[in-house]
This record gives C-alpha cells, structure tokens and sequence, in this order.
C-alpha cells in the first residue's frame, strides 16, 4: 500500500495516581495512627510551663492513653539539653519523662482534653528547652471527614507517533534468485530497529541500582562460576529496588548486552536455564530463564548507550498484566508499510519500507540497571 501523508497522529497514554489524605502516605495510612505530626508549643517566660494543640480530633475524639509528645527539656541536673516525652495517662492528665533514662519529672499540673485536642502541663524544677514538638497519637475516625482518602488523578499525556524508513534498491534478477532460494524480508530489520528505539529509552530513564564485579576479591580461592553465581545478590537487589518504588511487583525482566551474558550464560544449569538457541540470533532475542522468575534477553547495542560499563550491562524491568501496569508505551499506528515498487530499464527495482509508532516512558520506577566492573 501507499505510504501515508507526513502528518504525524497524536495519542494519549494515560496514568493513574495515588494521591495521599490526611494521614502519613506509608504504613499508617490507612489506620487511625496520626504520626509524627509537627506541635508548637506556647511556653510561659519561665518555660515551665506549655500548652498546644492536636490538629486530628474529628469524630470520636482523640483516644485517650495514645498521645505521645516528643519535646526537648533543659534539666536543672544536666549540663545541656535532653530529649523526653510528653504522655497522656489516660485519665486526662500528662507524665513527663526523659527518653535517655526514663526518669520521671515532676508535673505540677496537666490537663489534656481528647475531644478537642488541646493539652497543657507545668513541670517544676526544669524547663522546656524548645517550643517544637512532635505528636504520635491515635483517633476515633468513625463518622469523621477525616477518615484516609485516595484521590485517582487520571492524567493524559500525549506522545508523537515517528517515522523510520529505509529505502531499499536492488538488482531484479538477483532479487528473485535470493526469493526463490531463500526467501527475503525487511519486516524483521524494521522490528529490530523498533525494539532498539524501546530499550534505548528505557535505558536512559532506569537508575543504577548496583555494580557487579566480575573479578573475585583478593585472599580468595579464585572459582569463576562461584563466583558469578554471586552476581544474583545484584539482581535481587534491582528488583527489590524495583518493588520498593512501585510499591506493586517485583522485576521479571532482563536484557544483557555480551558481558552480562557471559556472566549469566556461565551459570550452572540449576540456575540459568537456556532455551533454545535461534537459528539467527540477530537484533534483541530470549535466552533463557534465570532463577526460575528472570526471563533473560540478549541485546548486544545495550553497551552502545549512554553511561555504560566497558564490562557489561544489564537493564532489568517489571511487566504486569493490567494497563495501570505500563512503565513504557509503544503505540504503533503502522506497523509496516511500502511504496510501490519501480523497476527501471536497467531491472534495477526501488521501493522504500517504513514503520510508524510513538514510544514513550511513563514510569521510571519500574526499571533499573547493573553495570558489571573489572
């Protein structure tokens, strides 16, 4: 068919993002723990005495025995300041304490009221040293606005579809000879030029997650294999990396360039698992199964890229099943496409192969790289 005209078509790819409520983004979100939040203290002249207030206390209220205040005192008996805490004992009132020895220090007076979270204490014979405090408490969220949240933020961005083309001019007797002995396509070679494109942007986008040395240390009973075998510690620690950006699933993915894959393709069998070798190896191709979770591509042009290692590469990246999953988009809007071809008075034949798609990294989190030393 013909090619199409030069105007290049705009698509969108489309992400979604976690937003965080009122809560702390981790491991208390979605519970009723209020932690570390940031407290001024009002102190009197003297700082004997401070007063404040908890900004949670929606709903049922503060829950009463939680609040731990950290502060800072200036003790009459030590030479400089000390950390300590402020603690609701339950019954409307506050302990003091130093964190170094768990002292107690006198409390004139306390109070501490749970339904609107202000609190106050006076001790005597010490002082506070600073106005700053931080609060780690526990509410009674039910029937309160301020119950954790999720925001969903649907954003669009747009990517621009490319053209890569070659033109292609050949002898007609000896294009029919190589078709009728062979058989001949471009198909392959504009695929392996699409693919290049996919992990050369990938690459650049992925952090450098550990180095490798391919050399064993010094005072140690030189083992080569044994000693490769030990670059899964760097592949484990890639993909925890990968898990603990995503929050989602750990890398399953590996491309090598030749170092790399003399690394891996020298492991015993009980850890690397080859598959068959392609009758032509060219451009990207799989390899084989590394650790039973690693499914491992050999890619020679990935030590061509930018910030590379003389020794060897390896990129290392997540491939989930659902569309929120996506770390890079390849949106193809022709996959292959020709002109007629010319034959001229000559049997000289011209005809141009191209293919057009828009490629684009959305997530970075979900790769990473290795780079192997001497």
């Amino acid at each position: 068919m013909r090619a199409p005209a030069e105007s290049a078509v705009i698509r969108s790819a489309v992400t979604v993002t976690a937003l965080t409520g009122k809560q702390s983004g981790n491991y208390n979100f979605s519970n009723e723990v209020i932690p570390n939040e940031a407290v001024t203290l009002t102190l009197n002249t003297a700082g004997t005495s401070a007063s404040g207030a908890l900004a949670v206390h929606s709903g049922g209220g503060i829950r009463p025995g939680t609040v731990s205040i950290a502060v800072t005192f200036d003790l009459s008996t030590a030479s400089s300041s000390v950390a300590g805490t402020l603690q609701d004992n339950g019954q409307g009132g506050q302990t003091a304490r130093r964190t170094d020895t768990g002292a107690a220090l006198t409390v004139a007076a306390s109070a501490i009221n749970c339904m609107t979270g202000a609190f106050s204490i006076t001790i005597t014979g010490d002082a506070f040293a600073s106005a700053s405090a931080t609060a780690t408490y526990r509410v009674n969220l039910e029937g309160s606005s301020d119950i954790p949240e999720v925001d969903v933020q649907i954003t669009t961005s747009t990517v621009e579809t490319e053209r890569r083309a070659i033109k292609l001019r050949y002898s007609r007797e000896a294009a029919d000879d190589v078709m009728a002995e062979w058989g001949f396509s471009l198909e392959p070679t504009i695929i392996q030029g699409i693919a290049a494109q996919c992990i050369a942007e990938m690459w650049v986008y992925a952090t450098v997650a550990s180095t490798f040395s391919i050399t064993p240390g010094s005072g140690v009973a030189y083992n080569q294999q044994a000693h490769f075998a030990d670059f899964i510690y760097n592949l484990n620690v890639a993909s925890n990396a990968i898990q603990f950006a995503t929050r989602i699933a750990y890398g399953n993915w590996i491309i090598v360039d030749q170092g790399a894959a003399n690394v891996i393709e020298s492991l015993p069998g009980t850890m690397f698992q080859a598959a068959p070798r392609p009758e032509y190896a060219m451009g990207l191709h799989y390899i084989g199964l590394l650790m039973g979770k690693f499914r491992v591509y050999k890619w020679l042009y990935l030590s061509a890229l930018p910030g590379v290692s003389a020794y060897g590469n390896l990129l290392m990246g997540w491939k989930g099943t659902e569309p929120w999953d996506a770390g890079f988009v390849l949106a193809p809007q022709h996959q292959l496409y020709t002109t007629d071809q010319i034959t001229l008075e000559g049997f000289v034949s011209r005809r141009g192969f191209a293919t057009r798609n828009a490629t684009k990294v959305i997530n970075p989190n979900v790769f990473r790289r290795i780079n192997l030393s001497a």
